[in-house]
């Protein structure tokens, strides 16, 4: 399912919360809004700044409803944080990846997300994109990669 586990980053001296998506079946839609309910108090609780989603080892695809669903749920509640950068990584082995990053760039748009967020495909280039200086200028500025 999710394994949420914080990582610091001692160069910077920022937390990260990393959130590993590991794999996905149909029954866990109806546990989410708990799991998102409880990152998003976490995020509040510790003033995470920097996240990242790792779907790199997920082996199942959600359906394209549940996708939007879930984006839309996780995302609209990340906008109620002082969140600053998202980072997601694709699944390694997905044919659905491209129809997937449509789907979320519908998403964001119409969300109005008050946050960066960047979509990679690998971890390392997820967490070299959050260690850069952000491109918020203010609460209400937002930007998407």
């Amino acid at each position: 399912m999710l394994d949420i586990s914080t990582v610091t980053c001692h160069v910077e001296n920022e937390e990260i919360l990393y959130i590993r998506w590991e794999d996905y079946d149909p029954f866990m839609k109806f546990n989410f809004e708990m799991y998102f309910f409880n990152l998003i108090a976490k995020i509040n609780r510790l003033e995470i700044k920097k996240l990242i989603l790792d779907c790199s080892e997920r082996k199942h695809d959600p359906s394209e409803k549940d996708f939007k669903d879930i984006y839309e749920l996780f995302l609209s509640g990340l906008s109620s944080t002082n969140l600053e950068k998202m980072a997601r990584v694709r699944p390694r082995k997905s044919p659905t990846n491209s129809r997937f990053d449509k789907l979320l760039e519908q998403t964001k748009s119409n969300l109005n997300l008050t946050f960066e967020m960047g979509c990679f495909n690998d971890v390392d280039s997820a967490f070299a994109w959050l260690r850069k200086e952000s491109l918020i200028l203010g609460n209400n500025s937002k930007r998407t990669a």
